[in-house]
């Protein structure tokens, strides 16, 4: 039988819906299932849903008290009114989505929070349907009031970073062997996500180490195609997609360098928060969303090249993996920006 705290508290939960359109491999899904499974369960019942599945799903389906996915919007509706949902917590890129914002307010959800991966401003629902927009870096909250022009509403705004879980690296860490010429990156298997610098400064990099390794998660087929052509495949060595905190640590622990890159920049950039939550140092360019920018600080925590610099870029793997002991360096100094930004 209850005692009465507890059934007060089991009656004052408020019941939150994490939501995505799918629930695949990339960032935005990663940074959904982290508040699923992190949010105090003894203040919040938490849900899951979306259009689509993905293999998320299966990570976190002990954390979330119940799971729904239907493409169809009135049995969504219905879905998430039958369960009396009093915060709907949606991650999206921010564009006009009316099907996606009716289907919440025809379910009679008091308090919608979006989570705006890409700064878009929607003039369908931003100013009068969404209580707060959560932007992934100041950057992006710079990026979006310009979007949204004399409609921004600062008030209703927050810039905060995608959440990394640093303690769980911490339980699967072992020992790197500096001695290694590896360097690596994992995305998800888009080209979007991929930049023509990781493969225009592999020659460079095989000009001083000819030894050298690139690991990688995640290489699309265009991407495998233009390293093929340059006949730098046999640098590369490929790793199966990884689900889980233990099977990614293990990638990133048996790399010494993370080569960043991407075509779109990074509206935060969760992969470059998990390899600095390992200790690794990373290479990356500008421009783009630009967070690398904002996550990296060059000469210190890793470096910042020109996105046409491919030998610049190169040369700034190449100094790295030569020189264990500024390696060394950089990585104890990213252990205590993580310490202190992330904890």
């Amino acid at each position: 039988m209850l005692i009465a705290s507890q059934l007060c508290s089991a009656v004052a939960l408020i019941k939150v819906l994490e939501w995505t359109n799918q629930w695949s491999m990339g960032g935005t899904e990663k940074t959904a299932q982290l508040f699923v499974e992190h949010l105090p369960k003894n203040k919040y019942a938490v849900f899951a849903a979306g259009w689509r599945g993905g293999e998320r799903l299966a990570a976190f389906k002990r954390s979330a008290t119940e799971i729904f996915i239907n493409q169809n919007p009135v049995e969504m509706a219905a879905w998430i009114r039958s369960r009396g949902i009093d915060i709907v917590h949606f991650h999206r890129m921010g564009v006009t989505d009316e099907k996606l914002i009716k289907t919440f307010t025809n379910a009679g959800v008091k308090i919608l929070v979006e989570h705006n991966i890409f700064g878009h401003f929607d003039p369908s629902a931003d100013t009068h349907k969404i209580h707060r927009h959560i932007l992934l870096s100041k950057a992006q909250r710079h990026i979006y009031a310009a979007r949204a022009g004399a409609e921004y509403a600062p008030e209703k705004c927050v810039a905060m970073y995608m959440p990394i879980e640093t303690r769980s690296w911490d339980q699967h860490s072992r020992p790197r062997d500096l001695s290694r010429p590896i360097f690596g990156r994992h995305s998800r298997a888009a080209a979007a996500k991929w930049h023509d610098i990781n493969v225009d400064s592999l020659p460079h990099i095989r000009e001083v180490l000819p030894d050298a390794r690139f690991h990688i998660i995640g290489l699309p087929d265009e991407y495998r195609q233009k390293i093929k052509a340059i006949h730098c495949l046999d640098m590369v060595r490929e790793f199966p997609p990884a689900i889980d905190n233990k099977t990614l640590s293990e990638f990133l622990y048996g790399i010494n360098v993370f080569s960043h890159g991407s075509n779109l920049g990074e509206s935060f950039g969760v992969a470059i928060g998990e390899a600095m939550s390992t200790g690794l140092p990373v290479v990356t360019h500008s421009g783009g969303d630009a967070t690398q920018e904002e996550l990296i600080s060059d000469g210190f925590n890793g470096y910042v090249t020109h996105p046409n610099n491919a030998q610049g870029y190169a040369q700034r793997i190449i100094e790295l993996l030569q020189n264990p002991e500024q390696m060394a360096t950089q990585i104890s100094r990213l252990t205590g920006a993580c310490d202190a930004a992330c904890r």
